[in-house]
């Protein structure tokens, strides 16, 4: 945003609001002076005394600037938290119009909307069922989350309708969908359909489910879609991230009544391809083959650092010549080192267009192989590197994974987890 747009907003802002005009324009001032400079950290203590005007014109401000300052989290924070304060009605009828404006900035509206669920009103649970129907998937997948999350019966039919409209085309935002819906009915059931027909034969005095009882639904393969570990593949933009720690190359027992041999050629001892680290190879090598020319992917491989199939950051296109140079890649990974799971979702997160993140590990995270990285301080990784991605975390774990860590991952992000047994 030109220093010369934000000036004319703020000289042509009405003067009314919570603030003196000496403090309005001291505020307005010192922010517009840090965003021509690029003082990204000066503009938090303006925009939290602009947020305090609870008025129309501190909103136009807010929603003007805040695409320059949404990839730090603190402004975020502030002005997601102005947003949740407003009381002001001419004020909340701006933010909830800028919430859902047709050509609005996408992370303005992730942040407003965010803030307005916050204050939980009725008009403001209004605003984001309206905002379903807007056209980024993203803005649609946080509103999706947030009902979820709700506790209000309100939202269910709206969340019904939209999920039968994806149900043939499935995706993303069908995903979520499914899992919202799950939170608040309490039901695991797979189509919008599916949930329509359930919900036409509740009474009037349904109660809503308790979210926090919610169990990542799994999805089972139905001989149709691309599936990793048995989780099928249903979106085009995904990342696989691959614990290669030293615990990864665990032996695993057979599966109960297997008749097979249980050695190879003339090595002695347990077959190899009951090793973790083959089986998940193995496992990712057939999804590559089974990638559709639409998909984009990449592949991260992590123990002790963070390896990435191809740097950059960037998703690639299913070809023929990329899947057989990620299947070389993957056959020359080798189990050694720790488990610094915490850097491989922060470095995934930040690939550009990302949807679905597939992480299997067999361990807890940690960074010296002794101390347990926090599930909160992975949450928290998640939670800022996925403000304006919302993609999705789908877990799988070998015996000794964090399953506490997994569950929560899934649960998060409206994914799923799998134990990896046989």
């Amino acid at each position: 945003m030109k220093f010369f747009a934000l000036l004319f907003a703020i000289l042509s802002a009405p003067l009314f609001g919570q603030l003196s005009d000496a403090e309005w324009r001291q505020a307005t001032q010192e922010l517009a002076e840090a965003l021509q400079s690029g003082n990204t950290w000066g503009v938090h203590v303006p925009l939290e005394t602009i947020g305090r005007d609870d008025s129309s014109r501190a909103v136009k401000i807010l929603a003007k600037v805040f695409p320059d300052v949404a990839e730090d989290i603190s402004a975020y924070e502030v002005v997601r938290d102005a947003i949740a304060g407003l009381n002001n009605r001419d004020a909340l009828k701006k933010a909830r119009s800028e919430a859902v404006k047709a050509r609005g900035d996408m992370r303005t509206k992730i942040c407003f909307l965010e803030g307005l669920a916050e204050r939980g009103e009725d008009e403001d649970f209004a605003t984001l069922v309206k905002a379903l129907k807007d056209k980024d998937e993203t803005v649609q997948i946080t509103v999706i989350r947030i009902l979820g999350r709700s506790r209000r019966r309100d939202v269910i039919e709206p969340l019904i309708a939209l999920m039968v409209t994806l149900d043939e085309t499935r995706g993303g935002v069908w995903e979520d969908c499914g899992a919202a819906l799950g939170r608040l009915t309490g039901q695991q059931l797979t189509y919008g359909l599916d949930f329509e027909s359930w919900m036409s034969v509740q009474e009037d005095d349904f109660e809503v489910a308790d979210p926090d009882a919610w169990a990542p639904r799994v999805d089972t393969d139905d001989g149709s879609t691309v599936t990793f570990f048995g989780q099928s593949i249903t979106l085009d933009n995904i990342v696989f991230i691959i614990d290669v720690s030293g615990s990864m190359e665990t032996t695993d027992p057979f599966p109960r009544g297997y008749g097979g041999s249980t050695t190879r050629g003339d090595e002695e001892g347990p077959d190899v391809e009951r090793m973790r680290i083959f089986r998940a190879k193995k496992e990712l090598k057939k999804v590559l083959d089974a990638l559709e020319p639409r998909v984009k992917f990449n592949i991260l491989a992590y123990s002790s650092n963070v390896t990435e199939w191809k740097r950059g950051g960037e998703l690639h296109k299913a070809s023929n010549a990329n899947i057989q140079a990620a299947k070389d890649w993957v056959d020359g990974l080798d189990a050694d080192g720790v488990t610094v799971t915490d850097d491989a979702l922060r470095q995934g997160l930040t690939i550009e267009g990302v949807q679905g993140i597939y992480l299997l590990s067999d361990g807890f995270a940690t960074a010296d192989g002794k101390n347990k990285i926090p599930t909160e301080n992975i949450l928290q990784i998640v939670q800022d590197g996925n403000r304006f991605r919302k993609a999705k975390i789908y877990t799988f774990g070998f015996e000794g994974a964090d399953e506490e860590l997994m569950v929560a991952l899934a649960r998060e992000t409206g994914g799923s987890y799998r134990f990896i047994e046989w």
